[in-house]
């Protein structure tokens, strides 16, 4: 919600105000039990002010716009108030940063219409399921994603772009991927599942830490409270990005698994901390009211016209990004060069590869 550079100017002028008096600051800007709980998980006892300042920012930041005016917004008017006072250092600009917090600008929106993500790698177009995403990460979204649609519309791709906003933020989430491939599915089961998800938040994945007794059966509630055990006690916000599960038999242990997590995910207090989004999952998450679940479905890959559109921007914004200014026609000649005869099954893979390349030559200068 704020940038690097906003953040540690504020975090100064906040570790000023702390030092002067202590964490009893905070009861003039929050009242109940909310805000000191959330602070002492960013902050423990021991921290020093500087941390504390940290900390509380952090907090009001995980909260994001789930109160009006929301926390950071008190917390900024409050340090506003102060500036000055006993040496406390005045915050440059701090009235534009409030009045955009106030009209729930985020400065990192922008980063989910990258074309070029995580380690230069291409993601084209899907406008509306870019904005689920952003949608969705909102502390105030809906906790569960479905995306559907047709092969090679770009959902399992979108896992690429996911990372590469979370690393952009300074991972504010982490994405867990798993993904069934086809002919996997024998060797899937609850069990399996949990200890892929548990071991990938790092916590010990043995399944004797699951406290369950009889390692031979899927203990389904156990299980459940395990992965959110973990989760909770990390206090990192994890996604789950779960693709090909549809394929799994109806008598699959691991759909029990999805059908319980889904659940206190989207109905009780575990979404501070989890996501979870299921591709091309075919049953309904039955103890999920629909209204609580965010949708994204693309019936049919981008029309030729569209498609060409869309590389350009791409390339647009390569050269933009490289500070390099293209020949007249160069970027319209580059793109239909691109799209052409591109195969109808896995066309996107095949077009990602394309793109690459010419983003390698382009960066060699050529």
């Amino acid at each position: 919600m704020v940038t690097d550079a906003e953040f540690g100017v504020i975090q100064g002028a906040l570790t000023q105000i702390v030092a002067m008096n202590g964490r009893d600051v905070f009861k003039a800007v929050f009242a109940g039990p909310d805000f000191p709980v959330a602070l002492n998980k960013q902050a423990g006892p021991a921290a020093s002010d500087e941390q504390i300042a940290a900390g509380a920012l952090h907090a009001c930041m995980r909260r994001e716009w789930m109160d009006d005016p929301c926390w950071l917004v008190r917390l900024l008017t409050y340090i506003q108030g102060n500036a000055g006072v006993g040496g406390v250092n005045v915050v440059a600009n701090l009235n534009t940063v409030i009045q955009r917090l106030n009209q729930k600008i985020n400065v990192f929106d922008e980063v989910w219409y990258s074309h070029w993500v995580e380690g230069g790698l291409p993601f084209v177009d899907r406008s509306a399921l870019r904005d689920t995403l952003k949608d969705f990460s909102r502390a105030t979204g809906r906790a569960i994603l479905r995306i559907e649609g047709d092969p090679d519309t770009g959902k399992s791709y979108s896992k690429y772009l996911l990372e590469h906003v979370s690393a952009s933020q300074g991972w504010s989430f982490r994405i867990i991927s798993v993904e069934l491939e086809p002919g996997a599915e024998i060797a899937m089961n609850a069990t399996n599942l949990a200890q892929l998800l548990v071991g990938e938040m790092g916590c010990p994945n043995a399944v004797a830490n699951s406290g369950i007794q009889d390692t031979t059966i899927d203990n389904i509630p156990m299980l459940q409270t395990w992965i959110l055990r973990c989760a909770r006690e990390s206090d990192k916000r994890w996604w789950f990005f779960l693709d090909g599960f549809g394929s799994l038999p109806e008598s699959n242990t691991a759909r029990s698994l999805i059908q319980g997590l889904a659940d206190k995910i989207a109905n009780g207090s575990y979404r501070e901390n989890l996501r979870m989004i299921l591709v091309d999952y075919d049953k309904p998450l039955s103890r999920v009211e629909e209204e609580k679940v965010a949708f994204d479905r693309s019936d049919s890959p981008l029309s030729p016209q569209l498609l060409e559109q869309a590389v350009y921007d791409c390339l647009d914004r390569l050269y933009r990004q490289l500070q390099r200014i293209p020949a007249p026609g160069e970027l319209d000649s580059k793109a239909r060069v691109l799209v052409a005869n591109l195969s109808a099954v896995s066309w996107i893979v095949e077009l990602n590869k394309r793109l690459r390349a010419a983003a390698k030559a382009i960066r060699n200068g050529q």
